[in-house]
């Protein structure tokens, strides 16, 4: 074949090339032009037709075979082809007899089929019957291998078959009835696999692990449930895999009748006693490791924690499973259960009823269910939980008896077990109410219900009957109480105090969310402690004496009449000595215990002489001589000369003071969240203007509290303090000023009462030094030498005359005095030698005087030397009685000290220009500035709109209106306003200042800078400037009314760049007279100032200077010209401390005394004084 396909194949490329040989042949033959062309090209052709009819002969003689074979091929294939066409004619013939004999054989079997079908009918029947009696041996066994899926086909293939055909056949009910028995079964078992999944095995899981964690595996208990749930299966308990396979076939086997619904409806109406039974074994675990011992069991709330913990974890677990579980039963849901309620809601709601009744046991309340269901579906209506108290012991314990049967309880029922499991129930809820996507679940209220009904309530009955208890108790009042670290002991009613304002701090701590409430029972026992302690001082300082008409009145004993009067006892509190010890600039370590050996080992450990004593307690000596030196002596009664008495205000101070520090580290100790909580703002009764309500927050209530009791601790020292100073002055006096002790008693009777003295000093030293810190004891007993110097020196101006005899005895009580003062204080207490020096000088003539203080220097001032010279003429027999004596003397001694005070020009201010003699004024290095009526002249602008609008409003504005209102803030100075001139209940503050406003601002646009600007600002301003000091500006107007006043003067802003303002800014909390204003503006300085003393402050109002003295600065007053002098309280100001001069403008401002340079000053004007 494949040959003749290769001739084929040559055949066909011939004839192609015979045909493009024709071709070419006709295209030359037609295309040549020239004839012999067309013969050479007719000849050539001629050759190749003759070659290749040779060729064509060639090849028939070489493929002649094979023409042959295939024609005797093709015959063959003929041949076969007839053939096989008979064979096919045969086959159909024979099928054709084939289905002609089916057709016979189909009729045959139909025949025989039709005639046995019913007995085959029969035979199925009693075969399926059969089959149904023997579907209970058949349940047993699937049960208890687990197949619930074979289980369920049996069941509902019989089923289909009784409900079915064989429905209405007769005879079957026993069937019917083993069948419905089969099913109930199968229907139990499968809840019962549920509850056993989702809740009973979460829960034995996780009391499992609590008795491997408390080491009971050998107890009962434990072994029962490690034999129930080995290793391998608590490992399963854990895979969620498994878990949902298993829900899912219990679910599809309760699908195949339909019995969901009813399945879980069954489950949760099981739940509530199951979940109380679990519980109680969870106890039952917790009370057992705690040892079983009621004693220490039921009292320890820790176990509750325990069984909480536990408890939560539990349901944790469990919440798991039912989340899977309701997976599961949404996937069905789409498709059989369109009605299905939500699983979650349904399993929280029953387990939180459950929790909320076990934990009523705990709390000693209880819930009043009302009759019927309490809605223990999901969504059901949550009710309000009820709460009592079992306050009669029968009933309390009828209650308890009853219910102990139905639970184990871990520790003695109580309300304050809420505070150990607060924190995890909190949790809980916040889970609870995630997963639920609810706001407020129903624990949540439960728990927020009893801790403000019940709790709260409960604290501040029980706070009230024990902080009541504590300050009543007498003997806690004496008892002492170590408190470690504190090396003094304190009053053991302070302790208790502290210590249930600790508990309360520990409840904030563990209930922060009510951080709130609790801090408002600080207020409440602070003010019980305050009141508690206010009485105990009371009792001490007060003085019963007969009144006029017959009755009895108190009154303070001396110490305390000083302390009580808010200038003395800020003068003194301002006095260098008490700002050395409170800032206690000594360790305990450093200050030895008086009555030291060596003197000049404790003077080289603190580094203070007696000279840096003497000039830190001089002011002290001279205010105390200025006020009782010049009187008679003290009277005993109005001392306190009990030891007792000291004793108990030693330690009143030190126990305040201590618990003063305790209170203020628990405040700062709160959270950042508590400290905002007690930021709100609550109504208030205040102890005094009979019980006032006001609005306050209650973190500025507790500080305010804390500040009173500080106030009242610094008292406590100031009245040790002054008592010491009132006992010497007591006893000295006695010695100088009766002329009759010195005349008429002996010496041992002079030396009684020096021993006196110094008995009644070391009792003193003796019962403070057991009760006081070191550092105070040392701040109570310096400076007496110089104070009993002075009083010796002050107190010989009222003898008529002294003799030789009388001046030595005085000698030798003053170096009796010095012998008892260096025993206590453990120094030599040198000072007592000025009055050695005073009494030597009486010795001396005039001349001889004179001489020494011309070539010593004056030792003593011109008051003491002017009574010397006094005694020492009135002693003399033949000047006293030449007239004119003592003034030509008295000249002559203010000349010598003229002379000598010259030569030390900067020792002293100058005189007609600070406020008080005595006053010793420090570098100043920074200067304030008030604005209104010192740099500018608008306080009578002021004046004249406040005039206008009090008409307007039927009133009228008197001077006393404007001095209470200077310097003030609008806001706090208009309320005050209206009160004192009738107003307030008609005009409100808005109304005013709207109505204040309109006319100021009439006035003000009228007026030029030339007619605002004060003489001398400028050049002050200017002065201070080119001296590089530092310039700020205090007013108390606001940035608007500031803006507005100081737009005429750009020329000042330039120089002061520090300007407060007290009406806008947030930083000064109270506007003058508080101190806050200076003290802000001052800790503005880019170079803070190292002591207030060095900030001079010009003020023109009463208020503005109370502020600038209550914030330790030096002060300038310049008053308005308004204002009469009677208006000022001059004398008293002068008294104060820092206080500098008074004048009528700022050019009379001399800055020498201040230790400022120097410029001319304008003539004319003057400082008053």
């Amino acid at each position: 074949m494949n040959g003749v396909g290769e001739r084929e194949a040559s055949d066909s490329a011939a004839e192609s090339i015979s045909s493009e040989l024709l071709i070419n042949v006709i295209r030359t033959l037609t295309t040549t032009v020239s004839n012999d062309q067309r013969q050479l090209e007719k000849q050539r052709i001629e050759q190749c037709y003759r070659q290749s009819e040779q060729n064509i002969d060639k090849l028939l003689k070489e493929h002649r075979s094979d023409a042959l074979h295939c024609l005797s091929t093709f015959q063959s294939v003929s041949k076969e082809l007839t053939s096989s066409r008979e064979q096919i004619r045969n086959i159909k013939s024979s099928l054709s007899l084939c289905k002609t004999f089916l057709q016979c054989r189909r009729d045959d079997l139909n025949k025989f089929w039709l005639e046995n079908a019913q007995q085959k009918k029969v035979c199925d029947i009693l075969q399926q019957i059969q089959q149904i009696k023997k579907i209970e041996k058949t349940v047993d066994v699937q049960l208890a291998n687990g197949e619930y899926k074979e289980m369920i086909r049996v069941l509902k293939d019989a089923d289909v078959l009784l409900k079915g055909p064989f429905d209405k056949m007769e005879g079957i009910s026993q069937l019917k009835f083993v069948v419905s028995e089969n099913l109930q079964k199968v229907f139990g078992q499968i809840v019962n696999d549920l509850l056993q999944c989702v809740f009973v095995e979460p829960f034995e899981a996780q009391t499992l692990e609590a008795v491997k964690s408390g080491k009971m595996v050998e107890s009962k208990i434990g072994a029962a449930l490690i034999e129930r749930y080995p290793k391998k299966k608590l490992v399963a308990l854990n895979d969620e895999g498994a878990l949902r396979l298993r829900l899912a076939e219990l679910l599809q086997s309760l699908l195949v009748f339909g019995q969901v619904d009813k399945a879980l409806d069954e489950m949760f109406d099981r739940m509530p006693n199951l979940f109380l039974r679990l519980s109680n074994g969870a106890a039952e675990v917790v009370k057992q490791s705690a040892g079983g011992e009621r004693s220490a069991g039921e009292r320890d709330a820790s176990h509750l924690a325990k069984f909480v913990n536990i408890a939560i974890a539990q349901m944790s677990f469990a919440s798991r499973n039912f989340a899977l579980l309701s997976l599961e039963l949404q996937q069905l849901s789409h498709q059989f259960l369109p009605n299905c309620q939500p699983i979650m809601k349904r399993f929280w709601h029953i387990v939180q009823v459950g929790f909320e009744e076990i934990l009523a046991e705990y709390l000693l309340v209880w819930r009043n269910k009302k009759d019927g269901n309490d809605g223990a579906g999901g969504g059901g209506v949550q009710k309000k939980a009820l709460f009592s108290f079992e306050n009669a012991s029968f009933v309390s314990s009828v209650n308890a008896s009853s219910r102990k049967k139905q639970f184990c309880v871990v520790c003695t029922p109580d309300i304050y077990n809420v505070v150990a499991i607060f924190h995890k129930l909190s949790a809980l809820c916040r889970e609870v109410e995630s997963q639920l996507g609810e706001d407020c679940c129903y624990l949540s209220v439960y728990l927020q219900t009893f801790v403000a009904e019940a709790f709260l309530e409960q604290i501040r009955v029980d706070l009230e009957r024990q902080t009541e208890s504590v300050l009543n108790g007498a003997d806690l009042w004496s008892s002492m109480s170590d408190v470690p670290p504190h090396t003094q002991r304190i009053l053991s009613c302070c302790v208790r105090v502290f210590e249930l304002c600790e508990r309360i701090n520990g409840y904030i701590v563990s209930m922060e969310p009510y951080a709130l409430r609790f801090a408002s029972f600080w207020l409440l026992i602070l003010e019980h402690f305050i009141k508690g302690f206010s009485d105990k001082y009371f009792q001490i300082v007060m003085l019963r004496q007969v009144h006029a008409d017959g009755g009895w009145a108190d009154y303070p004993k001396l110490s305390a009449a000083w302390v009580v009067d808010e200038d003395i006892s800020r003068l003194l509190m301002s006095l260098p000595s008490w700002s050395a010890v409170k800032k206690s600039p000594f360790s305990p370590d450093q200050i030895q215990t008086p009555f030291a050996a060596d003197v000049v080992n404790l003077a080289n450990i603190l580094g203070e002489s007696e000279q840096e004593i003497r000039e830190r307690t001089q002011r002290e000596s001279e205010i105390l001589i200025g006020n009782l030196g010049t009187q008679k002596q003290p009277k005993s009664s109005e001392l306190i000369t009990s030891m007792d008495h000291i004793k108990a205000l030693a330690c009143l101070h030190e126990s305040l003071q201590w618990f003063v520090g305790k209170m203020r580290a628990l405040v700062d100790g709160l959270s950042s969240r508590a400290k905002e909580l007690t930021k709100t703002r609550i109504q208030i009764t205040t102890s005094g203007n009979g019980g006032t309500l006001i609005d306050q927050m209650l973190c500025e209530a507790i500080a305010e509290r804390i500040n009173t009791l500080e106030k009242l601790s610094d008292n406590l020292l100031l009245i040790l303090h002054l008592e010491l100073r009132f006992h010497c002055f007591f006893h000295l006096i006695t010695i100088t000023q009766n002329q009759s002790a010195l005349s008429l008693l002996s010496q041992d009777e002079i030396d009684r009462d020096v021993m006196e003295f110094g008995r009644d000093l070391s009792q003193f030293h003796a019962t403070l030094h057991a009760h006081l810190s070191p550092t105070k004891l040392k701040y109570l007993f310096d400076g007496l030498g110089y104070l009993c110097s002075s009083i010796f020196i002050h107190s010989c101006q009222y003898l008529t005359k002294l003799s030789e005899m009388g001046r030595k005895r005085i000698c030798r009580a003053i170096f009796s005095v010095q012998k008892y003062l260096s025993q206590l204080s453990g120094r030599p207490e040198t000072e007592l030698q000025r009055a050695q020096i005073f009494f030597d000088f009486l010795n001396k003539d005039l001349d001889q005087l004179f001489a020494t203080i011309v070539e010593r220097g004056a030792v003593f001032s011109f008051v003491e030397y002017s009574i010397l010279l006094s005694l020492l003429i009135r002693s003399h027999s033949t000047l006293n009685s030449q007239p004119g004596v003592l003034e030509a003397a008295t000249n002559q001694l203010r000349d010598i000290l003229s002379h000598q005070q010259k030569g030390k020009p900067n020792q002293k201010p100058i005189s007609s220009m600070v406020g008080t003699e005595a006053a010793n004024f420090s570098l100043i290095t920074h200067v304030i500035f008030d604005l209104d009526g010192v740099l500018i002249d608008t306080e009578r602008h002021y004046t004249t709109a406040n005039e206008r609008a009090m008409e307007k409003f039927g009133s009228k504005f008197t001077r006393e209106l404007k001095l209470m209102m200077m310097g003030r803030k609008k806001s706090e100075a208009v309320p005050l306003l209206l009160k004192d001139a009738g107003l307030a209940g008609r005009v409100t503050s808005e109304q005013y200042m709207e109505e204040y406003d309109q006319h100021l601002k009439q006035i003000m646009s009228t007026l030029t800078e030339v007619q605002l600007e004060l003489p001398g600002a400028t050049k002050l301003i200017d002065h201070f400037y080119a001296q590089n000091i530092p310039l700020a500006i205090c007013t108390g107007s606001d940035s608007e009314e500031f803006g507005d006043k100081m737009r005429k003067f750009d020329k000042w802003l330039q120089k002061i760049p520090i300007r407060v303002l007290c009406g806008s800014d947030p930083e000064v909390r109270n506007g003058k007279p508080h101190p806050d204003a200076y003290e802000v503006t001052m800790g503005r300085f880019v170079s803070k100032p190292v002591s207030p003393k060095n900030v001079l402050v010009f003020e023109d109002s009463i208020n503005g200077v109370e502020s600038a003295l209550g914030a330790g600065c030096s002060v300038v007053m310049v008053p308005q010209r308004e204002f009469l002098p009677k208006d000022w309280p001059e004398k008293e100001l002068r008294s104060r401390a820092n206080f500098a001069a008074l004048l009528d403008s700022l050019e009379h401002f001399c800055p020498k005394p201040f230790g400022l340079p120097d410029f001319r000053l304008r003539e004319g004007g003057g400082c008053r004084g």
